[in-house]
């Protein structure tokens, strides 16, 4: 990976990560999801999440919940300003058994 991001940066792309907890956040980072999924294999096999399939609503739903308790995380990794990998969390606190 350092080779890609040495070249990346030998090619003036900017990398940075963006991390997303607000409520509001979720419905249009789900919808950016689903574009990405739907432009790649896993449309082909009707597989991708999309913002108006029932994949889409439900991820939507869920993380809109889970962030009302701050337990949704969506991470997003940018070149320069376009997403081009993302993940979608669900983070619960982990208690200690000592």
């Amino acid at each position: 990976m350092r080779k890609q991001r040495v070249k990346l940066a030998a090619d003036g792309v900017k990398l940075s990560l963006r991390v997303l907890r607000d409520h509001a956040d979720m419905a249009p980072a789900v919808a950016r999801y689903g574009r990405m999924e739907s432009a790649g294999w896993k449309a082909q096999h009707g597989t991708a999440i999309h913002p108006d399939n029932a994949q889409g609503r439900y991820y939507r739903e869920l993380l809109e919940q889970a962030s009302l308790s701050g337990e949704a995380v969506v991470y997003e990794y940018l070149f320069d300003e376009r997403v081009v990998a993302m993940n979608l969390c669900l983070a619960r606190k982990m208690c200690s058994l000592f």
